[in-house]
């Protein structure tokens, strides 16, 4: 990772604690730092809505399929609210 990135995704990851059983998914060519849990793959911007990389009108947290990573797929879930990720992921596990 460059550094801007490497600094980027530690300010993304900064107010948060990688629940237990969650995986690193992140890929150096990401807008922002991902994490992957139950066929989902997390993807964490900004906590400030001014430095969100594609800009403060985009919610920080977007879940996709673990398994359409990189298809364009839209989300399943946009949100600021860590709680609502982490009921989502907890009850819509996936079999893929």
């Amino acid at each position: 990772m460059s550094n801007y990135q490497d600094t980027f995704f530690t300010q993304c990851l900064s107010d948060l604690e990688k629940p237990e059983g969650w995986n690193n998914s992140s890929w150096h060519n990401d807008a922002c730092p991902s994490w992957s849990v139950n066929g989902w793959q997390i993807f964490i911007d900004h906590p400030e809505p001014d430095q969100r990389e594609l800009g403060p009108d985009i919610k920080r947290f977007s879940i996709i399929a673990e398994s359409e990573y990189g298809e364009g797929e839209p989300s399943v879930l946009e949100t600021d609210d860590w709680t609502e990720v982490l009921t989502f992921v907890a009850v819509a596990k996936r079999e893929d």
